[in-house]
């Protein structure tokens, strides 16, 4: 405590004492006058730090200044902050100061004069005003209570920003009016009213306006709608939309007496696009149709391959593959309109569409509700057992094409493949073997008269050897058998079937039987 006491008393005497720290301004109010001529009435600080005095113009006062301006208002440490400037030529300035110059408010001027805004000056009248920023005492971002004019004779009312004209009215002296905003002072957006009869030239475009024509727009870039029609340099005339100076959406009435409505698109009327863009779906669509027709025979070779049991490619192609479009296709001929069974259900194809990952199949199931499932391959086979379940003798390669999307038991098949493969056996078998041979190779029935193929077609490969006697082409087709290699015999049974000149005339079976259905 006694230590706290002791720095408190310092302290006390520091700021006692005449020599210490700063003390508090005093306020009084004076007449300065100063060695230029300036003189100053009104309120100053007076500040003391280490027995130095410093006076400060601060608060309200009043500055003469020798060159006959004046300024009425508030101080602040030596500096004019807001008041009124009366100067010698009759101006006046009220509003707020920046380092001792007008900043914001308002300036009267007592007499007409020009100001510059962008390239141009501009004449202001006696006894008008302007309210805004300023900027090293110039006029930079306002409005003017009168109209600017030029030596030319153009007319303008709105706003300045940036020391130029921003938004307004302008009457030009040829008669022509502008309406809207401005950039670097010259019009650039919004309603222009041609005065007289003006001819409006560009690289790409020509144009003659008729007086009394208005264009709301961009108009640096003729970009914006005429309410009159002007004239191109072909005698054709136009009312519409212009983009950059070329009709876009409009009216067009032609010299030769044709009229047009509707878009241009560059540069071309809309029945010159409609043409171009009809020559531009045909030639898509012939693009197309090649690819289509290229796809389908590359489709068409991969699949008679693969019957032909070459397995140069695999039986199926992905959303990937080049042959992709012509699978796509040929699948929806088969499909669309047509029942498919896939899980165990059976559904009616509405539609199929490719997608980025693969296919999309639009059903409708047997309550009229939509289902849509995504696929990612396309199968093809030959095979029918692929298809479905088969009870009866059928042949690994069918010679038919059937055509399935997914994958195991969930195989999105046709209803119809599925119910007619047992038909398509049957006269696959016919055809190739005729009526009574042929039901009996789906019968699995051995029958003498066959030929090597169609007992192979029931039993299998097996061995096949053969030779001559006596002027005939004698045929031994082996099935089973086991050799012991160590004594070189025979020690399982050998159904033998004996042919002449290509028929079966006799056999024989580990069980004696001269007939057998194999099943």
């Amino acid at each position: 405590m006694k230590r706290v006491f002791l720095l408190l008393t310092f302290i006390g005497v520091l700021f006692a004492s005449p020599e210490g720290f700063a003390k508090p301004p005093k306020h009084i109010t004076k007449t300065i006058k100063y060695e230029n001529g300036d003189k100053y009435v009104g309120t100053i600080q007076i500040w003391k730090f280490n027995g130095k005095k410093k006076k400060y113009r601060h608060g309200d006062g009043i500055m003469y200044y020798a060159n006959g301006n004046r300024f009425e208002g508030t101080w602040g440490s030596d500096v004019p902050i807001y008041g009124t400037v009366y100067y010698a030529n009759g101006n006046l300035f009220k509003g707020s100061l920046k380092d001792g110059t007008p900043y914001r408010g308002q300036f009267v001027f007592a007499n007409q004069g020009f100001i510059k805004l962008g390239d141009k000056l501009w004449k202001y009248s006696d006894n008008s005003s302007f309210k805004g920023d300023l900027i090293d005492g110039k006029i930079y971002t306002g409005q003017f209570d009168c109209p600017l004019t030029t030596t030319t004779g153009d007319r303008f009312t709105g706003t300045i920003k940036s020391g130029k004209l921003d938004k307004g009215t302008i009457v030009f002296a040829n008669g022509d009016t502008f309406e809207g905003s401005f950039n670097s002072s010259a019009p650039f957006f919004g309603e222009y009213r041609y005065g007289r009869e003006t001819e409006i030239v560009d690289t790409t475009y020509k144009w003659i306006v008729p007086a009394g024509c208005t264009f709301n727009g961009d108009v640096r870039t003729l970009t914006g709608m005429v309410d009159t029609k002007i004239t191109d340099i072909n005698g054709n005339q136009f009312i519409g939309k212009l983009a950059a100076g070329l009709p876009y959406e409009g009216t067009m009435s032609f010299a030769n007496g044709i009229v047009e409505t509707g878009k241009w698109q560059d540069g071309m009327s809309p029945s010159e696009y409609k043409t171009y863009l009809a020559k531009q779906e045909a030639e898509r669509k012939r693009q197309e149709a090649i690819k289509l027709r290229k796809s389908l025979e590359a489709l068409e070779k991969k699949i008679q391959k693969d019957i032909a049991g070459e397995w140069v490619y695999s039986n199926w192609i992905s959303s990937k593959n080049y042959l992709w479009l012509g699978a796509v296709f040929k699948l929806s001929q088969l499909f669309i309109g047509k029942k498919v069974y896939y899980s165990s259900q059976v559904y009616t194809c509405e539609n199929i569409r490719k997608t980025e990952s693969g296919i999309e199949m639009s059903c409708r199931g047997t309550s009229s509700q939509s289902k849509t499932f995504n696929f990612e391959d396309i199968h093809f086979t030959s095979d029918p057992s692929n298809i479905t379940k088969i009870s009866t003798n059928y042949p690994e390669n069918l010679g038919r094409v059937f055509f399935y999307v997914g994958h195991g038991e969930d195989k999105c098949v046709l209803v119809s493949d599925r119910q007619n493969i047992p038909i398509y056996i049957k006269d696959y078998y016919i055809r190739k073997f005729g009526n009574v041979y042929g039901i009996a190779v789906l019968n699995k029935k051995i029958e003498l008269g066959m030929t090597v193929e169609m007992v192979q077609a029931i039993r299998g490969t097996g061995n096949l050897s053969q030779h001559v006697s006596e002027g005939q082409k004698i045929t031994i087709l082996n099935y089973g058998g086991i050799t012991d290699v160590l004594f070189a015999t025979v020690i399982s049974p050998i159904d033998t079937y004996t042919f002449v000149n290509g028929r079966l005339t006799g056999y024989t079976t580990n069980n004696g039987q001269s007939s057998i259905i194999w099943n």
